[in-house]
């Protein structure tokens, strides 16, 4: 992982898990998807939603 992509990884898995409350390996997992730009976005606001709700 290029050191850009680690910085947003660690940042959106924090937010995920934090905010968004879902589980660490859930939001690491969802966050590595958006750094490494394969998408993901949809998923995790479909899952910190669902967490909400």
């Amino acid at each position: 992982m290029k050191p850009e992509e680690k910085v947003i990884y660690e940042e959106r898995a924090a937010i995920m898990e934090y905010v968004g409350g879902l589980p660490r390996a859930e939001a690491e997992r969802l966050a590595r998807k958006i750094a490494e730009g394969r998408g993901g976005e949809m998923e995790q606001m479909e899952l910190m939603r669902s967490n909400h709700t």
